[in-house]
């Protein structure tokens, strides 16, 4: 149980293993081929409930309000998702129910959700981080799954070309 601590932006998550998505724990076909393997259960053979992760990325646009962000995931069984500590977008758990590290998410197979509208009011210019909470079914749960993409838009300034005449030539 990490409590909240880890979702902010300046947790040290320097000793934290590193990987590719997808990540996971299954013997079935999956939406994406599995990149970096891990196991359900932790060094002293204990099953675990609910996995953490965490990645940085560098946004370089400015945060206007014609910026829109997307979130879609594979998730085996239920997810929250943080950007920069706050909460962008729950699955597998009502919005505003009470969790702790033990709690049971609704069962789900890995397949691709979304794309889901997520709030830009947590995105900043620079070093952001995404943190995702990856909860299993039960403790009798088969496998973990996990894998996301977060995607901004960002308008194109557009110029406006102004077309007139000046003494018969075409001037733009």
């Amino acid at each position: 149980d990490l409590g909240t601590a880890w979702t902010a932006k300046n947790y040290d998550d320097s000793s934290w293993p590193q990987g590719k998505t997808l990540i996971a724990d299954e013997s079935t076909t999956t939406v994406e081929p599995i990149r970096t393997a891990i196991s359900r259960f932790n060094d002293a053979g204990d099953y675990v409930v609910t996995f953490y992760f965490r990645t940085h990325f560098n946004f370089t646009g400015t945060v206007s309000p014609g910026v829109k962000l997307q979130l879609r995931h594979a998730v085996d069984d239920g997810a929250i998702f943080y950007l920069n500590g706050t909460e962008i977008h729950r699955f597998g758990l009502a919005a505003g129910a009470a969790y702790d590290s033990t709690t049971s998410f609704s069962g789900h197979e890995n397949a691709y959700e979304g794309p889901y509208d997520i709030p830009t009011t947590a995105l900043v210019q620079g070093d952001n981080v995404l943190a995702v909470e990856v909860h299993q079914s039960g403790t009798s749960s088969s496998d973990m799954v996990f894998g996301a993409e977060l995607v901004a838009s960002v308008p194109v300034i557009s110029t406006v070309a102004t077309l007139f005449a000046i003494d018969d030539k075409t001037v733009f």
